[in-house]
């Protein structure tokens, strides 16, 4: 089995029992926890895992602007996503389906190949951003400080240069999942 498959199989299998055991409780006089605070719900926001270690990766400073850029516009409250992942608690909770997904190819999905063609503002996530993932779901998905959250991902979507014509939709229309909706 290839080194990084390996690697990635036993994040995905041992990422729920490391999640658990993060958010179980201390015992008793147990004072040698990792985390440096933890707010009001009991959630931590320092960057320190359970071995004393600063996390590399957290959500705030690195995988919220990548999951805004690539992901939420689907994966939000209604939308067409099957979930959202426009909170840390969502991203949290979706980490190893997101990453197998993420290796599997299906997420983000990019319909058009690019065998033939360049395509401008994709969603794919490049190899740099996949193991910035990776490092972060096999760092226990930290979630770092909210005050530190960088800018936005640009993605150099120039948008449209001009428009010729605008339509209004005669009637208002919902998107629905299932059956699947098909309309031209």
């Amino acid at each position: 089995m290839p080194r990084r498959l390996l690697s990635t199989t036993l994040t995905l299998c041992t990422l729920p029992l490391a999640i658990a055991c993060r958010d179980a409780e201390p015992a008793a006089g147990d004072t040698s926890g990792g985390d440096s605070s933890s707010d009001d719900d009991g959630s931590s926001t320092a960057a320190v895992d359970e071995t004393g270690t600063e996390a590399t990766v957290t959500y705030y400073e690195t995988i919220k602007l990548l999951l805004d850029a690539r992901c939420v516009s689907c994966h939000r409250e209604g939308g067409i996503g099957p979930f959202s992942l426009a909170t840390y608690e969502d991203a949290a909770a979706w980490s190893g389906a997101a990453v197998a997904a993420i290796h599997a190819g299906t997420m983000p999905p990019w319909p058009p190949a690019d065998d033939c063609n360049e395509y401008a503002a994709t969603r794919d996530l490049d190899d740099e951003e996949i193991a910035l993932v990776d490092t972060w779901v096999a760092e226990l998905v930290p979630m770092g400080d909210p005050a530190l959250e960088g800018a936005p991902l640009v993605d150099g979507d120039p948008g449209l240069t001009r428009v010729d014509l605008a339509i209004d939709m005669p009637e208002a229309y919902t998107m629905v999942q299932t059956p699947d909706d098909y309309r031209t």
